[in-house]
């Protein structure tokens, strides 16, 4: 039984396996670009496998995430990722990426001053341009944010959705500083749709106001858009703001500076996973990642080689002057299953532990770090 496949809507692929006419398994298939530091990757993003309930327990799921992988590879994608369930999708070669982030804030002990330079407002259609470009300057290097274009600022089934209920910074010259978005509505159940949102407060999301993305390039504006959320929560009787974004975001130091508490889980083997697609045209693009890290990290301008030998190929990387080369290799020193290969690309687990130069390169090129995917799809 083969996958079928058929364009939905621009960059969006439905797959189906089909009994007798009738469906059994499917999956949604889209393809966009994600970080990996500074380099833009191109990714498949699945969504949405099923198999009929009769079905279940008999390969149909896994039938469906092949045809899928060959689809992505025929578009071009270096890896694949998804928001995925607990178990099923590590041995179909994902690993887990992501840890979940959360800041709660309960501020009715604390006080906050609005910055005499700045001051918070309502989102107005005008401001998209301006916050395009601080997502774009606050996510340069976030590995595991997606690349958004215009289209997907705009879409109201994407990241446009709650762009009109978010509250903006504005700086002394009148230009948006800052934005957070406000994650209020909610389903006929009363819940919020953001899964990550409930995971992060199992004590319960009553009297929270949810805040699932934000920006800001300045002290300045994170502590106006603080105030502001402040105000907005208080008009609905709510004493608590839980920010649904890493611990080195300008926002989270922002409400850590006022006592809020940071909150992280990952879901076990479950949650945001990645997989490898294509090793070498992966490795490829991300030499200039690779260079930048190098710099930044103790191993600087030294020169050094490391050879990574995985289940899904071998590649070598050879430093000079700081200069990080990408080659195809015939076998490498570091073996290492390419599940663990992509933990160590998003910074999910600690450096490779090897010795001498070999391991002060590792530790350069594979840091431990704050990886990040704001949704492309807010109703997650």
């Amino acid at each position: 039984m083969a996958v079928k496949w058929r364009s939905v809507e621009r960059n969006l692929d439905q797959g189906a396996i089909c009994e007798d006419e009738r469906e059994i398994g499917g999956t949604l298939l889209t393809c966009h670009r994600i970080r990996i530091g500074c380099v833009p990757v191109k990714a498949g993003i699945v969504g949405h496998v099923h198999t009929v309930e009769d079905r279940r327990g008999q390969g149909i799921g896994r039938r469906v995430m092949e045809g899928a992988h060959r689809r992505m590879a025929a578009k071009g994608c270096q890896i694949a990722f998804l928001f995925g369930i607990p178990r099923f999708y590590l041995k179909l070669g994902y690993a887990v990426v992501q840890n979940y982030y959360a800041t709660m804030w309960d501020f009715g002990r604390h006080r906050v001053e609005l910055p005499a330079r700045h001051r918070c407002r309502r989102y107005r259609p005008g401001d998209l341009g301006a916050v395009m470009k601080i997502y774009r300057t606050s996510n340069r290097f976030r590995t595991g944010s997606f690349v958004r274009g215009r289209s997907d600022w705009l879409s109201d089934k994407r990241v446009g959705k709650y762009l009109s209920e978010s509250l903006c910074a504005v700086g002394p010259r009148g230009g948006v500083r800052g934005y957070a978005k406000l994650g209020d509505r909610r389903d006929p159940a009363g819940r919020t749709p953001f899964f990550h949102a409930r995971y992060m407060a199992p004590e319960g999301l009553d009297g929270v106001l949810v805040v699932p993305e934000a920006g800001a390039l300045d002290e300045g504006a994170a502590a106006a858009l603080l105030a502001g959320l402040r105000a907005e929560a208080s008009k609905t009787s709510r004493s608590r703001v839980l920010f649904l974004g890493p611990p080195d975001h300008e926002l989270s130091r922002a409400m850590y500076g006022v006592g809020a508490q940071h909150r992280q889980a990952v879901v076990p083997d479950g949650g945001a996973q990645a997989r490898i697609l294509d090793l070498g045209g992966l490795f490829k693009l991300l030499g200039k990642e690779f260079t930048r890290r190098c710099r930044e990290s103790a191993f600087g301008d030294a020169d050094g080689r490391l050879s990574i030998s995985t289940d899904v190929g071998c590649v070598s990387l050879r430093v000079r002057r700081g200069e990080v080369a990408v080659a195809p290799a015939r076998r490498g020193a570091l073996e290492i299953p390419a599940q663990k290969l992509i933990q160590h690309l998003f910074g999910f687990c600690d450096p490779p532990a090897l010795p001498g130069r070999a391991g002060a390169l590792a530790r350069g090129l594979f840091p431990r770090q704050f990886s990040h995917s704001w949704p492309l799809d807010e109703m997650i």
